[in-house]
């Protein structure tokens, strides 16, 4: 999926998108980001569609890895429509091929009216309509220097404990995923044509 080294990132301050972004730096990244950030030498950061429409086109980038739930700031509920407009727009801006992490979740039947569930399909579908994609419905991600509040670092932290709850997590549904081999994965999707089209 290469064409050459840049590449656009939604999600570049998430754990994921950080460490992806740290043992990757041969790419420069254009990032969108909700805030503000300073720039760092391989990576810019861009809040505003119009200002990242000239930078894409500028940049003659064509792939996104999509990393990024889109919440409302108000509600923090997902924000769908928001997401599949910004998905219709880079389109439009000339990005062709995507790389979106979505969630094992989607396979579940249990889970099928679970709201975040709902969203990830929502998106998957968009994606499917507009761009040459792969779809990674991954596990959850655990990896060093895992400070978030949640799942594998929460279970680690709290090791010790009779019980422990995880919070917003389905019961006995846990199906972890070295942070180290999702990168690894997504930089073989640039460096060979592996996969089109196909939901991994």
């Amino acid at each position: 999926m290469k064409k050459n080294n840049n590449l656009l990132i939604t999600g570049a301050t998430s754990f994921t998108g950080n460490n992806f972004i740290q043992t990757n730096n041969i790419y420069n990244y254009l990032a969108y980001i909700k805030g503000n950030k300073d720039n760092s030498d391989n990576i810019e950061y861009v809040s505003d569609l119009n200002i990242l429409s000239e930078k894409i086109k500028d940049k003659s980038i064509d792939t996104c890895i999509h990393i990024a739930n889109f919440k409302d700031k108000v509600t923090d509920k997902f924000d769908t429509d928001r997401e599949k407009n910004f998905l219709k727009q880079i389109n439009s801006f000339g990005i062709s091929k995507i790389i979106y992490l979505s969630s094992y979740w989607v396979d579940l039947k249990t889970l099928e009216n679970n709201e975040y569930v709902l969203h990830k399909k929502n998106i998957e579908f968009e994606i499917k309509k507009k761009f040459t994609f792969v779809i990674l419905r991954i596990g959850d991600i655990y990896g060093a220097n895992d400070n978030r509040q949640k799942l594998l670092p929460y279970l680690l932290k709290n090791e010790n404990q009779d019980s422990i709850e995880l919070e917003g997590h389905p019961k006995n549904l846990l199906k972890p995923v070295s942070l180290n081999i999702i990168c690894s994965f997504i930089t073989e999707l640039f460096s060979k044509t592996l996969y089109k089209n196909k939901t991994v």
